[in-house]
């Protein structure tokens, strides 16, 4: 799965979700930190020309990719990710615009809302899974007699050995 998303419409739908309004700095260092725990790829769009090169390089993540529309929309941006995708079934956009989310639907992308997008960024990730309840690797206690039956399986002496020689066999 790839989210695509829709960078300055989601940064407004962060501060009308869980406020206060953040900038595309610290926006995509909260989706960094979700897209670290999600095998989905992620590209966030921004609209506008990029900036400066130092804000860019704290604004650059492994687990993102990021783009600037440069002299175009977003929107248009995103439309042409969608249009080149090579399975577009397989596309998330991330967005509140009704006309980008008909375009992606047209497309057969699936699509989430930013404000709803923004309320999983906000939810404590889950615990990890239960062991499944069953057998442990080791039995806690043995069958009667197992110690015995491994003790002759090996040639040693059982608890149950009458004849000393047994014992003094392995000292």
């Amino acid at each position: 799965m790839q989210f695509v998303i829709d960078g300055n419409n989601l940064m407004y739908a962060y501060a009308e979700v869980a406020g206060p309004a953040i900038g595309r700095q610290h926006l995509c260092e909260v989706v960094a930190r979700w897209a670290c725990r999600s095998p989905a790829a992620v590209v966030i769009v921004f609209d506008g020309p990029p900036p400066p090169s130092g804000v860019r390089r704290q604004m650059q993540y492994d687990a993102l990719e990021i783009l600037f529309s440069e002299g175009r929309t977003a929107d248009e941006v995103i439309e042409d990710l969608v249009e080149r995708a090579a399975s577009p079934s397989n596309v998330c956009i991330v967005t509140s615009d009704r006309a980008l989310a008909a375009a992606g639907r047209h497309r057969r992308c699936r699509w989430i809302r930013s404000q709803d997008f923004v309320r999983m960024l906000a939810a404590p990730p889950a615990p990890p899974p239960a062991k499944p309840a069953g057998r442990s690797e080791k039995p806690e206690t043995q069958a009667p007699g197992e110690v015995d039956a491994w003790l002759r399986q090996f040639g040693l002496p059982t608890d149950d050995s009458d004849d000393p020689s047994d014992l003094m066999k392995w000292w």
